[in-house]
């Protein structure tokens, strides 16, 4: 694939506040909610394809290559307002785009992206908290933590694995392949 000239709404890395020409606008629940939820395509750092998702933050969130899950309690949200970083097993969830800066704070209200579908870093939860250890191309769910596993029965299914689970979790992530769409459930 030849470099492509995508342009995407703000950097990936940043904020859509961080690409804004003032700061005099303040961040709340309807500022930029049209953007949310917008698919945009783009590729990623070794010239792969890669579909990212804009969501809006419903609360700070502290990077740290995790999944963010979506607000299910009001109407219009889902797939547009993140939740935060996910605390459910086995919910629907994404993984926050790679290229943002671990422990950097996005703040509350901002537009981020997520990898909506393609190759992207995420914590893999070490294989002392995995109910089983994975290996190459396995279907994985989040855990209560945010970070990847091997997904169990009735789960859904965020990616799959890139390579076998590490013995501990990388903040630096490990290698997944993010499924597009909001999750299938996965049968053992």
């Amino acid at each position: 694939m030849g470099a492509v000239d995508y342009v995407l709404p703000f950097r990936r890395g940043s904020t859509w506040k961080d690409g804004q020409v003032t700061d005099l606008i303040t961040l709340a629940i309807g500022t930029a909610l049209n953007l949310a939820g917008t698919i945009v395509k783009t590729v990623d750092s070794s010239n792969r394809p890669l579909t990212l998702r804009i969501v809006k933050l419903s609360a700070a969130v502290t990077v740290a290559k995790k999944c963010l899950s979506f607000d299910e309690s009001t109407a219009g949200y889902f797939g547009r307002v993140s939740a935060g970083i996910a605390t459910v097993s086995g919910t629907v969830a994404k993984p926050l785009d790679d290229e943002y800066t671990n422990s950097a704070t996005l703040a509350a209200y901002d537009l981020v992206y997520v990898v909506e579908q393609g190759f992207c870093k995420c914590q893999a939860a070490n294989n002392a908290s995995n109910t089983a250890t994975w290996d190459m191309d396995d279907p994985l769910a989040v855990n209560a933590s945010g970070q990847l596993r091997k997904a169990q029965s009735g789960e859904i299914v965020i990616a799959k694995s890139q390579a076998t689970a590490p013995t501990a979790s990388a903040a630096a992530g490990a290698l997944c392949y993010v499924h597009g769409g909001l999750g299938a459930i996965y049968q053992a």
